[in-house]
């Protein structure tokens, strides 16, 4: 399977893993590796000019193996797995939403916030012809509470009581103004604490005054209102005069903008309903990065978005609702971390002859060459009803195998009543074919994706390290990495794919006569259909040489996502390297020494399944000729 998984417009319906950026040493240059392959460079040059933009040109001596570490399933017991919980726990623990700005991260907006705040804050300069440009900014200081009323008339007077409220109280009332209120609170706080009332006296005589109104100011002590002077009501709450005025000029604490009849409300059922509508379509998890990343994946039902968007519109017609216009569905889908279920594998940036030197040895019967890879995960039932979309369904897994020099492979079939995704499963299918079909003691080369959960781990290097050492042969395994993915196994999941378009799958056995048809010419693939007794337990602590391959021990040292290749004596011993021109290390780890090793069965009885995905398919029976019922009648639940 494809090792990155991005969420942005390029992968959007993408099933793939996520990858660090490490510094690392190159690897091989695009010469070095086609002139390896016997390849006029001069000619392959041309050929990459012509066939790539200039965006995607790689520099000179970019590396075929880049040092980015798969490590999506990393942190992960790839051992203890929960085979009851279809939906892997809280997937929505942690997601965000996608395509929205965070606005709390803009700089414009931090130094807003800060000055509704009263902190110190860059303010815009307005220039001579009062306009405002954000290029020129000045520091503006902090808002800060002003003195304490001394006029002698408030002392005296009976009406203000500006000496009632001490310093701590003032304190209080400016800090609970600029530090808990926003600016809507704060103008309705001052107009309710301002009375506005009409003049007692006229000091001009004929009714010339200018004043239409007087402002009484009040302060709350203890819930009451306590009348005081404006100079200590501006001081107490920190705001200037012209600040006031403004608020008074509109003391109409709840305006609303003017409208007729109630809000339209259709807009927001429209969306609910949308959102409803993908809530009860059955979703799988991200495959191998589970860890890094918590979107959701349809169901491999929908080849596109407006496949999926036309059964939404007549499912909610259906219901007599009104639906959200196509672009508005996307925006949904993107909102709730959605994406359709169709794999990417990697395709490389540079050049396609990564393993020349390999398969030119192979060729010449130097040693053999053998590429892995887990197919995309498929399911059982597979029909064209629509009751089917909002079922859940059996999960059915292929591993295949395929050899370089002869060209054949192996597709390793099983469902998820016999067994999971963890690396005893691929130890076991791996081990089993190299006892089945190399006898002539050559060296062996594997090639896979980087994937923690599947490839690279103690228990598939215990089961290689085992087999190494009951063959007496050398066993090499190599990491390919993200851009770099692209291997003869994908021909095989392509050809399954072809000759499954348009299929009626009943039961998960039915995908053998597909993968059989797959192929005619030289010969047909190898299937194997995998039932629980046949997997073999590799992570028995007891009989593992080596419990960890981690090549550091304390933090900063390499890791095992670091591991690009990794080798196999007969002699008991793992050697590593960290890129592809380094030397072979040993791995500094102390071996346990084993006499003879007997690896027990994984699993004694087929898997349980979860209840809801056993009601679903009990109502997907209607939709299932009967000759198939009882399979699905009878699965463990």
């Amino acid at each position: 399977m494809s090792g990155s998984d991005t969420e942005d417009d390029s992968s959007d319906c993408s099933y793939q893993g996520t990858t660090e950026d490490e510094d690392s040493d190159p690897i091989f240059s695009i010469q070095e590796v086609v002139q390896a392959a016997g390849v006029d460079f001069g000619n392959f040059t041309n050929l990459v000019e012509y066939g790539t933009t200039e965006s995607e040109q790689a520099p000179p001596n970019t590396p075929c193996t880049t040092p980015q570490a798969e490590n999506s399933c990393s942190g992960t017991d790839v051992e203890n797995l929960d085979p009851g919980n279809v939906f892997h726990g809280d997937l929505t623990l942690g997601r965000k939403r996608l395509r929205k700005p965070d606005k709390q991260g803009w700089t414009v907006e931090q130094q807003k916030m800060r000055r509704m705040k009263g902190d110190a804050y860059l303010g815009v300069v307005r220039t001579k012809n009062n306009s405002s440009t954000s290029a020129i900014r000045k520091q503006r200081p902090p808002r800060s509470i002003g003195q304490t009323c001394e006029s002698s008339k408030c002392k005296k007077g009976q009406t203000r009581h500006c000496q009632k409220f001490s310093e701590s109280r003032r304190l209080y009332l400016f800090h609970n103004f600029w530090k808990e209120m926003d600016w809507g609170q704060k103008r309705a706080y001052v107009i309710s604490h301002v009375d506005k009332i009409s003049p007692k006296r006229e000091v001009k005589k004929g009714g010339g005054s200018r004043r239409s109104n007087t402002y009484i100011f009040y302060l709350k002590l203890d819930g009451e209102k306590h009348q005081v002077c404006k100079s200590m009501f501006l001081n107490t709450l920190g705001i200037r005069e012209k600040q006031l005025r403004c608020w008074l000029k509109n003391d109409q604490v709840d305006r609303t903008t003017r409208r007729k009849g109630p809000y339209n409300n259709i807009g927001i059922d429209k969306s609910q309903t949308a959102r409803e509508f993908l809530d009860q379509m059955p979703k799988l998890p991200s495959h191998y990065c589970r860890k890094s990343t918590a979107k959701l994946y349809l169901e491999p039902i929908f080849t596109s978005k407006s496949q999926l968007y036309s059964e939404y519109s007549a499912h909610t017609k259906h219901r007599e609702k009104q639906v959200v216009s196509m672009p508005k569905f996307i925006s949904i889908l993107h909102d709730m971390s959605i994406g359709l279920y169709k794999p990417k594998k990697d395709k490389c940036d540079t050049c396609c002859a990564y393993e020349a030197t390999d398969k030119r040895g192979a060729a010449e019967g130097n040693c053999h060459v053998l590429v892995i890879d887990v197919q995309a995960v498929k399911i059982a039932p597979l029909l064209n009803a629509s009751a089917c979309y909002y079922k859940t369904k059996l999960v059915v897994h292929n591993f295949t195998i395929y050899d370089l020099k002869s060209n054949n492979a192996r597709c390793c079939l099983w469902d998820e009543s016999e067994g999971e995704l963890v690396a005893s499963v691929f130890a076991t299918c791996l081990v089993k074919y190299i006892e089945d079909k190399f006898t002539d003691g050559l060296p062996i080369v594997i090639y896979s994706d980087g994937c923690t959960n599947q490839n690279r781990n103690a228990m598939m290097s215990n089961a290689l390290l085992d087999l190494s050492i009951k063959m007496n042969i050398s066993i090499t395994q190599k990491f390919l990495e993200k851009g770099h993915t692209q291997m003869e196994v994908d021909s095989v999941h392509s050809a399954i794919e072809c000759k499954l378009k348009n299929k009626v799958i009943y039961l998960p056995t039915d995908y053998i006569q597909v993968c059989l048809d797959a192929r005619t010419r030289p010969s047909p693939y190898e299937v194997l259909y995998l039932n629980h007794s046949y997997f073999v337990n590799y992570s028995c602590k007891d009989l593992q040489r080596y419990l960890s391959i981690r090549p550091g021990s304390k933090t900063g040292d390499p890791c095992v996502t670091d591991i690009r290749q990794l080798n196999y004596k007969p002699d008991g011993t793992i050697e590593y390297k960290l890129n592809y021109r380094s030397v072979w290390m040993t791995l500094p780890r102390n071996p346990i020494l084993l006499q003879e090793t007997f690896f027990p069965q994984l699993y004694d009885s087929r898997l349980k399944i979860p209840k809801r995905k056993y009601d679903d398919l009990q109502d997907l029976l209607d939709v299932i000729p009967q000759q198939f019922h009882q399979f699905y009648i009878n699965l463990p639940n």
